[in-house]
């Protein structure tokens, strides 16, 4: 007995690939919980549900060549419902699944068992079938046949826990030999071990009459008296929540107020102490998500009873009584209603730091799916910031699920768990490209728009203009007529340009802007040509991406802001009923804007959250009014001023109490010299007193280990933060030097980073090995076996050719020579893959980092450095791999593409390992501020208070640039150095007063940042004289506690 090959003809193929893209987007989501791949996209959803439908074109043939002839379901079917059996024949019906050519097993869900025999839809048989070849290779044009292995069966009724055959894998528990981890329990069965008997098979399904299934029990248990009472309950007044309160709770006894937490009821209940102990057992047996008991201490209870929140007026007033009342914990009145918030009106939420704004987004949403009627996850969407709160988001809603589900058994709980990677969370960029996919035609891209990097394309587009404006002019002496040069005029437009368009800048607003003019001659011919090349690139720039239908990851918020301008049009996105964003105070305007028009296309309801006192991205056009801003688009967009409600979050859950009170003074003095927006002080709730400390020093370097050393050994976690991520290295070094463990995170960096220098070294000897330097680089990284030796370089007095024989000679013991050839025929990545695979960077690295090669790794825990390099590694040839699909990659390419990315990009974060520390050792980290955001800490230590804000050197890099709108036109004022003397326009120096004071608040918000890190300890290093425009003059009023 042996599988059976099949071979799929090409019009049959092309048809199961267009029903695919019809049935996807109705598709239910795959049900492995395998945090290690991404989110299944549409794409993803096609071709499983394409490889499906080839399984049952398989079946179909091969029952066709029996003698039996069946018609294969072409009906879409709707979503959150399952499809009935693939095959049915003379009463018999078969399930159909199909796998990749690599699968090994036959997983089938306990769960959707009992539902398929609740709803008396079982198959007589499940049939495995395989692909014969790799995905990739199918033509779905119609142009190719495909070949389907038919791989084995297995009769339902052996699908039993007696079956030894059966792999039982526990929710959770991961496949044998793999990372898959279910998210359900399931039965798992060798494809080697199903039955291969297609002879038989054929012959019952022919010649005997369906057997019965009605006394198959499916496995695990059902539950079933426990249904039974589910269905034969009165239904509930109530369906997510049920608040009770003093004498309203006799109606009910202990039994029923668990019988209704064992239905998924959150219940909260408001008791004096002598009703506290009937209560108490059910405290400690169930989580928060579903009890809660409140004890009053002393004052009159009224009679209360609220379901899912919604109160009358009589009610309302009752319910502000009770939250008044002493109890023996915070009951966060604040965050119950928001979570049970009306599903019609805009909800502004503005949430301090530590005051859980994820726990209540949470919430939320699970009050959604229990009360909205015919809700679905697919219906919810939600913006992030960082792919890191992504992947956290969504592992706590799969948490919360399966807590819901493992409670009340309900199918409609197992459906939302299963349907939860169909909820779109992702990071802004990735949302809105999501959007221009699917409506970008609007703005001229083809359906297959994709996304380049144009860092090469757009200073080519910049000299081109500069150029042309200058070949026009009939000076001889191209200085004496322009006052820069060629490149600088690029250098300085290039750096502008892509500040505008951080800044949420785009076509529209670049083409009416203002330079106004410059008081020097000189300046005024550099400020008049600046504003022409930039409003003519913009131009070139924007025709230019419509004729490649492709544009880059910063050229999302530019289209999106331009799709906001197109109302002609029906939107093809799939809509959604809610709409979430987290950290909103860190959008720029043209977001904004974007997501004011999202909610007006969708008919959605807006939910945003965020804190504008932790709005620290101003470099790329965040502002502190990103709320007011929102509520302007909305009233633009026809949404009334009482349909947008706003509700704050003052309970702090993270800070210990008098830490907590001792930083809302200092806030609140802040507030009122115009430094930080402050809605009021925050009630800590954790009642520890903890330790603020300000120690005073001339030199901070002498002080920060001394420091660290102090708090070792009664913190688990220290964390050092710093503006800088030249600090954060600085430190780094100093721990290391002394043998700390620490853990060094930068802000930005990955294309300066180890894997990213160590690769661009690589490239450059092998497109320029006649260079010594590039080959002396290449020494110094884990791609060579060879160190060059200092000293005798050093001997050598420069002599280029002893040199250059000397380092080939290192290089020989790796093969340099075979590899010079290899790369002038192969393939840019399957040559790099053979390399790696000679020359084991990533075994090199790990080696020579654990024994302490004093050229790599940052922190002193080697395995956290290789750690960090394999996962950087990994991300630098993901991004080469994007960016060069489909177009030929060449040597040449990648190391210019990575050239430009290490000059110009600062913003692209690393990655970091998140590996926790032995126990009962302190862990000891150091990043910036901006690094920090989101995160807690035990001991937070502030070194370096005493750096200055404002430096003249800033003005080196051209940070000397200033925007501002006013009566609706952008103004721009710049300014920077060139050949020893300070170039501006009239603009700069009338904006720089605000812009300085803009700067000092937006420092604020970073301290602000800074010290709400700290859940017990904050130390604060300053002088014994404070200097202005510095972190130490905010705090040097802070009072200490100890």
């Amino acid at each position: 007995m042996f599988s059976v090959d099949i071979i799929i003809e090409g019009l049959k193929v092309k048809e199961c690939w267009e029903f695919a893209q019809k049935a996807a987007p109705n598709q239910k989501p795959n049900e492995f919980d395998n945090k290690e791949i991404a989110e299944r996209k549409l794409e993803k959803i096609i071709t499983d549900t394409f490889i499906g439908k080839l399984g049952e074109a398989a079946v179909q043939k091969w029952l066709s060549d029996c003698g039996i002839h069946i018609e294969l379901d072409w009906s879409i079917t709707p979503r959150g419902e399952w499809d009935l059996s693939d095959v049915c024949y003379n009463d018999w019906s078969i399930d159909v699944k199909c796998t990749k050519s690599v699968g090994k097993f036959f997983l089938i869900d306990w769960s959707k068992l009992q539902f398929r025999a609740d709803a008396g839809q079982l198959p007589h048989f499940f049939v495995m079938t395989k692909l014969g070849v790799d995905i990739s290779k199918i033509a779905k044009d119609g142009s190719g046949v495909c070949k389907i292995e038919l791989a084995g069966f297995v009769d339902t009724r052996d699908l039993t826990e007696a079956n030894n055959k059966l792999l039982i894998i526990r929710r959770g528990e991961r496949l044998p030999n793999t990372n898959v981890g279910l998210a359900t329990s399931n039965f798992a069965m060798p494809i080697k071990d199903m039955d291969m008997d297609w002879e038989k098979l054929s012959y019952k399904i022919k010649n005997e009459s369906a057997f019965s299934l009605d006394s198959y029990v499916p496995p695990g248990n059902c539950f079933e008296s426990e249904k039974k009472h589910v269905r034969e309950m009165v239904e509930l007044p109530m369906k997510y929540s049920l608040l009770l309160a003093g004498s309203d709770i006799l109606q009910y006894n202990l039994s029923k107020i668990e019988g209704f937490i064992k239905e998924g009821i959150k219940c909260l209940l408001f008791v004096d102490e002598k009703q506290a102990a009937v209560y108490a057992d059910l405290e400690k047996k169930y989580d928060r998500s579903f009890f809660q008991l409140y004890i009053v201490n002393k004052g009159n209870l009224p009679a209360l009873t609220i379901y899912d929140g919604v109160r009358s007026n009589q009610q309302q007033r009752d319910f502000e009584k009770l939250c008044q009342l002493p109890l023996n914990k915070v009951f966060n009145h604040e965050q119950y209603n928001i979570e049970h918030f009306n599903t019609s009106d805009m909800l502004i939420v503005k949430a301090a730091a530590g005051t859980g704004k994820t726990t209540v987004m949470i919430d939320r949403i699970m009050f959604l799916l229990a009360t909205v009627e015919n809700l679905r996850p697919a219906d919810i969407a939600m913006i992030t910031f960082t792919n890191k709160a992504t992947a956290s988001m969504i592992g706590k809603l799969q948490k919360r699920a399966m807590a819901m589900f493992d409670l009340t058994q309900k199918k409609h709980w197992y459906e939302v768990m299963e349907e939860l990677s169909q909820m779109q969370i992702s990071t802004i960029d990735s949302f809105f490209y999501t959007v221009l996919k699917n409506d970008g035609s609007v703005l001229g891209y083809g359906t297959d728009s994709s996304i380049k990097s144009f860092i090469h394309e757009r200073k080519r587009i910049l000299g081109e203009i500069v150029n042309d404006f200058f070949k026009q002019q009939a000076h001889r002496n191209f200085l004496d007529a322009n006052v820069m040069p060629i490149y600088e005029y690029v250098d300085k437009a290039f750096n502008m340009w892509e500040k505008l368009h951080s800044r949420g800048y785009f076509e529209d607003a670049i083409e009416g802007m203002d330079f106004g003019t410059a008081a020097d001659k000189q300046d005024q011919i550099i400020n008049e040509n600046l504003q022409r090349i930039i409003v003519e690139a913009e131009k070139r720039y924007q025709l230019f991406k419509k004729k490649h239908n492709a544009y880059t990851i910063n050229d999302i918020k530019a289209d999106m802001d331009a799709l906001t301008r197109s109302d002609d049009f029906v939107m093809r996105q799939t809509k959604f009923r809610f709409l979430f964003i987290d950290e909103f105070q860190d959008t720029d305007n043209s977001q904004i804007r974007s997501a004011a028009w999202l909610q007006k296309k969708m008919g959605c309801q807006l939910f945003v959250v965020g804190d504008v006192k932790q709005s620290i991205y101003r470099f790329r056009g965040a502002e502190e009014s990103a709320f007011e801003v929102l509520q302007k688009c909305l009233k633009q967009n026809g949404v009334l001023k009482e349909h947008i409600c706003e509700e704050n979050l003052k309970k702090n859950y993270r800070t210990a109490a008098g830490v907590m009170n001792v930083m809302n003074n200092l806030f609140a003095q802040w507030e009122n010299s115009g430094l930080l927006v402050w809605d009021g002080s925050v009630m800590p709730c954790i009642e520890s007193q903890g330790n603020l400390h300000k120690v005073k020093c001339r030199r901070n370097d002498d002080m920060i280990i001394p420091e660290i050393q102090k708090w070792m050994p009664i913190s688990k976690h220290i964390c050092v933060l710093t503006r800088t991520n030249k600090q954060v290295t600085k430190v780094a070094g100093m721990c290391r030097a002394e043998g700390i463990s620490c853990r060094a995170k930068l802000s930005g960096g990955f294309y300066r980073s180890e894997p990213v220098r160590d690769l661009y070294a690589l490239l450059g000897a092998l497109l320029y090995p006649e260079d010594t330097r590039r080959l002396y680089n290449l020494l110094l990284t884990p791609y060579t076996a060879m160190v060059p030796d200092g000293e005798m370089l050093a001997r050598m007095q420069g002599d280029e050719e002893t040199v250059r024989a000397y380092l080939e000679g290192l290089l020989a013991k790796d093969g340099w020579h075979g590899i010079l050839k290899r790369q002038r025929v192969e393939p840019f990545f399957p040559m790099m893959d053979e390399l790696f695979d000679q020359l084991r960077p990533l075994e090199r690295y790990a080696c020579l980092r654990r024994n302490n090669f004093p050229l790599y790794g940052h922190s002193a825990d080697a395995d956290y450095d290789v750690d960090c390099y394999l996962l950087n590694f990994n991300k630098l040839m993901r991004i080469l791999y994007e960016n060069f699909t489909g177009e030929y990659a060449s040597l040449l390419g990648v190391f210019a593409f990575l050239e430009n990315k290490m000059q110009t990009d600062r913003k692209e974060d690393c990655v970091y390992p998140d590996k926790k520390t032995e126990e009962g050792k302190c862990l000891v980290e150091v990043m910036t501020v901006h690094k920090a955001k989101g995160l807690e800490f035990e001991t937070v230590i502030l070194p370096y208070m005493n750096m200055p804000f404002f430096q003249d050197e800033d003005y080196d890099e051209f940070k000397g640039f200033i925007t501002d709108e006013r009566s609706g036109q952008l103004t721009v004022g710049w300014a920077f150095q060139h050949r020893g003397k300070l170039r501006r326009n009239i603009f700069y120096d009338e904006m720089m007063t605000d812009e300085q004071q803009a700067a000092r608040r937006e420092e604020a918000r970073i301290l602000y940042v800074a010290m709400t890190r700290a859940i017990e300890n904050l130390i604060c290093f300053i002088s014994r004289e404070p200097k202005e425009n510095t972190w130490e003059e905010f705090v040097q009023n802070c009072q200490e506690v100890k």
